[in-house]
């Protein structure tokens, strides 16, 4: 069986989006059997703003930061991710990027999925964080979902438009299988 992290992309106050990762965990965490499921918030990681002289993909897992160290472990036990992004001056929040920027490998020749949301449906958030992922070599599929602040979000409650249950289910058995493949991939490579 496959673990998939729903990562959280903002750590603001008041944020919504730990909203839409509450509702993808209750959508697809007792619902699709096939993986286990669970939340990775950022914020919990207190990451310190990256500064490192070294890429972390040269550093073979040995990171300075006792916070990169936990969030390095935590992510390189998950097979894939979906990750829950707004849309910040047309592109992912800093302290999203921040995150990205402590680790590297445990990403490596895995998938995922991308919930995005913003005034536009959060679009230009993904096109930036598929840019991102492809130097990762994490394999995005296709099949993503978009909100609206506009008419997704109700005096700052998360209200998802009909049929996005199913939607949500549909893209995390997508992400499942392409998960699966990849860690077939992964386990044959190193053994």
């Amino acid at each position: 069986m496959v673990k998939i992290g729903i990562i959280t992309g903002s750590i603001r106050k008041n944020r919504v989006n730990t909203q839409i990762t509450d509702w993808i965990m209750k959508n697809v965490g007792g619902q699709v059997e096939e993986a286990e499921f669970e939340v990775i918030d950022i914020k919990d990681f207190n990451l310190p703003l990256f500064e490192g002289s070294v890429s972390p993909a040269a550093l073979n897992r040995q990171y300075e930061y006792p916070e990169a160290v936990k969030f390095s472990k935590k992510i390189d036990e998950m097979d894939g991710f979906i990750f829950v992004i707004p849309e910040y001056n047309r592109s992912y929040p800093g302290a999203f990027k921040n995150a990205m920027d402590h680790i590297a490998p445990e990403f490596f020749g895995k998938a995922a999925a991308i919930v995005s949301y913003g005034g536009n449906g959060g679009l230009a958030s993904q096109v930036a964080l598929r840019s991102l992922l492809s130097v990762l070599d994490v394999f995005a599929i296709s099949r993503n979902i978009t909100f609206s602040i506009y008419t997704e979000f109700t005096d700052g409650k998360f209200t998802p438009r009909e049929g996005s249950e199913d939607a949500v289910r549909d893209m995390a058995k997508i992400l499942i299988r392409k998960s699966e493949a990849l860690k077939k991939m992964r386990d044959k490579k190193n053994s």
